[in-house]
């Protein structure tokens, strides 16, 4: 037990630590390139944030232990609307901007698509194709849209304007986003091996413990940057994290690890019961996004209350 929770730890450890200097490198890069604030927070932050969920993912599946991988993608979908944005908003109530409630209804698609295709019991290479192409033409389109100059900083001090040595600290910036994925690959391994050999000691599933240990793990930079972000009043980069991370743990997560190996998907009750919440909880957000209202300190506490009973359901 003390093997498998230390494994955990460390790997949660590990990916943080990667997840930050990904989405710092990632992050001034962008800025010296003159990119919008919400596409910092919808592509650049929740790419990097997503990475964890990636590592894991991929190396879940490489290891066979498909049932991780896909859990991971469904917990953390979750865990982003029901507890990162619930908490953030008890914090301070999040408001949501015409631009970013645009990129809903595609969160809104991404989410319906995973079981969608997974009706015919496994997700294989040539889906996993299709949802990376996906997220490709999502990121253009979405360039295409937000072509303005960044103005302000995001995340403290992470999108400062250019520096004179511009070259310079680009070639820094590549080395620091290098660092992070190398981490995350390491810290992927540390909690695929903490999760498995948890499950096997207590006797959970693979399904539990990656929609429950795995996904939480693997959501905290989701977390960190949005509570960051919404202390700071940059809601746009918090909403944008939080619905970005949804559209790629489906799109680039999912489909980068069918493209490894085909994830089995056979909708079985339980299986359904947690896409059907997955959804729910993308609508409920869409719902609760109305232009000029957003998402209060109220409805950050139905966010956390539902993501609480969904848990226990689980354990239970």
């Amino acid at each position: 037990m003390s093997e498998a929770i230390g494994a955990l730890i460390l790997g949660l450890v590990v990916l943080t630590g990667g997840a930050e200097a990904l989405v710092r490198g990632a992050s001034r890069l962008a800025a010296s390139l003159g990119v919008s604030p919400l596409v910092v927070g919808l592509t650049v932050v929740a790419v990097g944030t997503s990475m964890p969920e990636l590592a894991v993912s991929v190396a879940a599946a490489w290891a066979g232990n498909t049932e991780i991988a896909l859990g991971n993608v469904v917990g953390s979908n979750i865990c982003n609307v029901g507890l990162v944005l619930g908490l953030s908003a008890l914090v301070f109530p999040v408001a949501i901007e015409r631009d970013v409630f645009r990129y809903l209804p595609p969160m809104i698609a991404a989410s319906l698509a995973l079981p969608a295709l997974a009706v015919n019991g496994r997700i294989g290479r040539v889906d996993g194709a299709l949802l990376a192409i996906a997220f490709a033409v999502f990121t253009w389109w979405m360039v295409r849209r937000h072509d303005r100059s960044m103005a302000d900083p995001v995340v403290g001090d992470d999108l400062a304007a250019p520096h004179p040595d511009f070259f310079g600290r680009r070639a820094g910036q590549l080395l620091m986003i290098a660092a992070g994925i190398g981490l995350l690959v390491g810290g992927s391994k540390a909690v695929i091996f903490g999760a498995v050999r948890l499950a096997e000691i207590v006797g959970l599933s693979h399904r539990v413990v990656g929609l429950t240990v795995v996904a939480l793990n693997t959501s905290l930079p989701e977390l960190a940057t949005t509570m960051v972000a919404t202390i700071r009043r940059n809601t746009e980069i918090g909403i944008g994290n939080i619905v970005g991370s949804n559209i790629a743990n489906i799109l680039l997560v999912l489909g980068t690890t069918a493209l490894v190996r085909p994830v089995a998907s056979e909708l079985t009750g339980p299986r359904v019961a947690d896409m059907a919440v997955m959804i729910a909880f993308a609508v409920l957000l869409v719902g609760f996004a109305r232009v000029g209202q957003g998402v209060g300190r109220g409805r950050g506490a139905v966010l956390v209350a539902g993501y609480a009973v969904y848990i226990a359901f689980l354990i239970a």
